[in-house]
């Protein structure tokens, strides 16, 4: 036999119901309204200055070589107990 149910658990329940209803009506106006969200409007780009921005790089974009062997550097700076280079 079933035990009759208390007038709080019958107002839960209806709440539960109008929530249950209120979301699927939000999800179906979401559906009609056709603004959705592509990949292509989420994707951000990062530019050489390290700028956030909406537009890709310039894929012709050259980089500027170095020859390392005309620059002056220690190869082992910082190191404790290492011999310096050519020293």
């Amino acid at each position: 036999m079933a035990r009759p149910q208390t007038f709080s658990k019958k107002e839960n329940e209806k709440k539960k119901q109008a929530r249950r209803l209120e979301k699927q009506n939000r999800k179906e106006e979401r559906k009609l309204s056709g603004n959705t969200n592509s990949f292509e409007d989420m994707i951000a780009y990062v530019d050489e200055n390290g700028r956030i921005t909406s537009t890709p790089p310039e894929t012709n974009h050259k980089k500027e070589e170095i020859n390392h062997e005309e620059e002056n550097f220690d190869c082992h700076a910082g190191r404790i107990g290492v011999r310096r280079c050519g020293a």
